[in-house]
């Protein structure tokens, strides 16, 4: 998240799918 943030994106959701194998960042574009 914190990375995300840093690079110019709000609102930023993790989501964490298979045990934390597969990682999905959804964020919108600042």
């Amino acid at each position: 998240k914190s990375m995300m943030e840093e690079v110019g994106w709000k609102d930023v959701r993790f989501y964490r799918l298979t045990g934390g194998i597969v990682a999905i960042h959804v964020g919108t574009k600042a």
